[in-house]
């Protein structure tokens, strides 16, 4: 469990606090035509890619739409600080 004085702690609260996450091979959240190729796990900044790097993560918790990653130790160390939920599926997306 982390401290509130955690390093890795800047903020997330304001768009994580009590997230549904999904847990989930690593897929490239942003728009087709960027340039970037990863994410980062949005407390230590730990690489996700689907690429096979060094060091690189490959599955991790997911936000819903997929913005937002956690590696599995940041997503142990905060789960019970920012209350998160954790899903089978992603939510459905309705047009």
């Amino acid at each position: 469990m982390s401290e509130p004085q955690d390093w890795r702690l800047f903020g997330q609260e304001k768009y994580l606090f009590g997230a549904s996450l999904v847990r989930s091979d690593y897929a490239r959240s942003r728009v087709v035509d960027s340039p970037w190729e990863d994410d980062h796990c949005e407390f230590c900044g730990h690489e996700f890619m689907k690429d096979n790097f060094p060091d690189v993560l490959h599955e991790g918790y997911a936000t819903q739409n997929g913005l937002h990653w956690i590696c599995a130790d940041c997503f142990n160390d905060f789960a019970p600080m920012f209350c998160w939920t954790v899903s089978q599926h992603p939510a459905s997306k309705t047009p």
